[in-house]
């Protein structure tokens, strides 16, 4: 039996339980759906330059 032919075979004995399509669900989400925390270890950085005394935290960002 060839590859393709056994590749065949297993794919068609591949069941999907509840009997929906596998692909169902798949793929990537929308352009800004996705979401993420920010890391406890971020640094800030002050987008508009104007914090010279800034350390790095969220209330305090560092001169850009």
């Amino acid at each position: 039996m060839s590859i393709a032919a056994r590749r065949m075979q297993r794919a068609a004995q591949v069941t999907v339980s509840g009997g929906g399509n596998p692909t169902d669900g798949a793929g990537s989400l929308a352009v800004g759906e996705a979401s993420y925390a920010v890391p406890g270890d971020a640094i800030y950085v002050a987008t508009d330059g104007n914090d010279t005394t800034g350390t790095g935290l969220v209330g305090a960002p560092i001169e850009h």
